[in-house]
């Protein structure tokens, strides 16, 4: 398992270690009852790296994952926003923060960058963090 592991995740960093556009990523997840930001230290910023992105909050200062503000998304002005729906409620949990008409106009939101990822391809362990590995590069760098 750790080899595939290793195959899969040094083929994916390969096609996209060259990339000359390395986008800024807001990780957010619907863990409990409101959105949450995600700081560096969880599995799907090490996907984002992996897939040739960096993510957003480090620049913010974010050293933990908190419940996320307008303000945070304004001020990170990411060029991608991939949204984890860890509790299976789907885009529903974003409306309060993707609604908001500051976040409308950023341009990740207005070129449709905006991604939402179950929680097994992206957050979870196992497997599933291969495909979603895949799947978040592909997304990055179309």
């Amino acid at each position: 398992l750790a080899r595939t592991i290793n195959t899969r995740s040094g083929a994916v960093q390969g096609r996209h270690a060259s990339a000359a556009d390395r986008p800024k990523v807001l990780i957010l997840s619907n863990q409990a009852a409101r959105p949450f930001i995600n700081d560096d230290g969880v599995i799907t910023s090490d996907l984002v790296r992996r897939a040739g992105g960096i993510n957003a909050a480090t620049e913010l200062g974010v050293r933990q994952t908190m419940p996320v503000s307008t303000e945070h998304v304004v001020k990170a002005d990411p060029d991608a926003i991939l949204l984890v729906d860890v509790t299976g409620k789907g885009m529903g949990s974003y409306e309060s923060i993707l609604n908001n008409p500051a976040v409308k106009n950023l341009d990740a939101v207005k070129n449709d960058r905006v991604r939402l990822f179950p929680a097994a391809e992206v957050y979870g362990g196992g497997l599933g963090l291969l495909d979603g590995l895949d799947k978040v590069g592909s997304w990055l760098h179309p």
